[in-house]
């Protein structure tokens, strides 16, 4: 079966040369896919790239046919490997054997990097990693994986200066979501690193500010509702104390907000039908079929957002409530819900 797998593949590598040399050009589309965690999945597309989504503990692997990476057989294909937000590990002998690879794209969200994960990745040029210098040095790196220290390392606080835009696959709607004023000056940047809860704040608050068309001062007075202030000892921010006040976004506790904290999925997930229900629709009755948040919190908030097609699961119908957001994802799902959003009492201007 693994032969019959590997030959198809072949045959479409070849189809696709076949068609860039008459100037035919073919859509990307998934070649293999499957799990690699108990909630995460990859998929190697036909320009090489492997994706990693999900959120947890990758497998460990081995260099042994039966243990091998499930793209072990493949691994001539890949080029780029872009690991999503929310993976903790990257395996034991993950990727050694990739000696086509010259990028990978490694989260904030990773600790841990596997003995032997990165061994015989003699191509491997340039690492995105979407945190700080000091926190890709504080990673816990397992023997044999010297190709990461002969590569380029590009931290969070060191892309300032370099070229800095979304991923390919985000690209689209990031313009579009600029495009259209829903992003602050503050998100344009930085788009692979996580995102800071009052940055999300900031975010949402501006998009009900738009579909308004007035302050969110002037929308709550209209409605009665009373601006607290004071109700944090860490930050005053306007678009923070706004969002409490509304009830899309709560404080960590003991009167803190934690501005510079991260978001999970849940939480975003969260806001979104929270804006939802403060526009006025109805987000009742939606059900989902995730198993990883049976008695969640997120739970009965969950419908709604994944119903609308804003938010998706990680696969094996699996949410990966606790896996934190890029950027770039964040305003990708943001303008997804600027879309889905409807205005029962309000004209968008």
């Amino acid at each position: 079966m693994r032969k019959r797998i590997i030959s198809v593949v072949i045959a479409a590598v070849m189809m696709i040369a076949l068609f860039s040399a008459t100037g035919v050009t073919l859509a990307v589309r998934t070649v293999l896919k499957g799990d690699c965690g108990e909630s995460m999945t990859w998929e190697l597309d036909s320009e090489g790239l492997l994706k990693i989504s999900g959120s947890g503990t990758m497998k460990n692997f081995q260099p042994y046919e039966s243990t091998r990476a499930p793209w072990y057989n493949d691994y001539w294909l890949t080029e780029k490997v872009v690991i999503e937000n929310g993976v903790s590990t990257i395996g034991e002998w993950a990727f050694y054997n990739c000696k086509s690879l010259t990028s990978v794209t490694i989260p904030a969200s990773v600790t841990t990097i596997g003995k032997n994960a990165f061994c015989e990745c003699v191509a491997l040029k340039e690492i995105y990693y979407g945190g700080t210098q000091a926190q890709w040095n504080s990673i816990s790196v397992g023997e044999v994986n010297e190709k990461l220290s002969e590569a380029l390392v590009h931290c969070s606080d060191t892309m300032l200066n370099e070229k800095d835009e979304p991923h390919d696959w985000a690209k689209k709607e990031v313009s579009a979501a600029i495009g259209d004023g829903l992003i602050p000056e503050s998100l344009q940047k930085n788009y692979t690193g996580t995102v800071s809860r009052d940055k999300v704040a900031q975010l949402f608050i501006g998009l009900i500010e738009k579909v308004y068309g007035r302050k969110i001062e002037k929308i709550m007075a209209d409605r009665s509702i009373e601006f607290k202030t004071g109700v944090f000892s860490d930050t005053s921010d306007r678009a923070v104390l706004a969002a409490n006040s509304i009830g899309i976004i709560k404080g960590v506790g003991n009167g803190k907000f934690d501005p510079n904290g991260t978001l999970t999925r849940a939480q975003i997930a969260a806001i979104i039908n929270r804006v939802a229900v403060f526009l006025g629709m109805d987000t009742t009755g939606y059900t989902h079929e995730f198993t990883d948040v049976e008695g969640h919190w997120v739970s009965g908030e969950l419908g709604w957002p994944v119903h609308a097609g804003i938010i998706n699961g990680v696969g094996n119908k699996k949410f990966g409530p606790e896996g934190q957001l890029t950027t770039e994802q964040t305003i990708v799902i943001a303008y997804r819900a600027f879309q889905s959003y409807s205005f029962p009492d309000i004209k968008r201007n």
